[in-house]
């Protein structure tokens, strides 16, 4: 079992992104197998572009990228269409 490496500016790779996603070392995933296993949903992020997950067993958190999927063939019309009007 894989340790976590210790953070610093020297192994840390910077990149350029518009949202306000914390830094992260973009060369290290998953820091061990309980990491597989026990995941769980622990920040909502910015909701669009990524979000956070934290390990139950060692508590190490994950930022995951996500993407939003729009299921077009399934939309259906808005019954109150006067509700939403701006």
């Amino acid at each position: 079992m894989r340790s976590a490496a210790k953070l610093s500016p020297s192994n840390i790779k910077k990149e350029i992104i518009m949202t306000m996603r914390p830094d992260t070392n973009i060369e290290e995933g998953l820091q061990n197998e309980c990491c597989d296993k026990h995941l769980e949903f622990f920040y909502y992020g910015d909701g669009v572009e990524w979000e956070m997950w934290e390990c139950k067993k060692c508590k190490l958190k994950y930022v995951v990228p996500i993407e939003i999927q729009r299921y077009w063939d399934d939309a259906s019309l808005l019954i109150n269409q006067e509700d939403y009007d701006e």
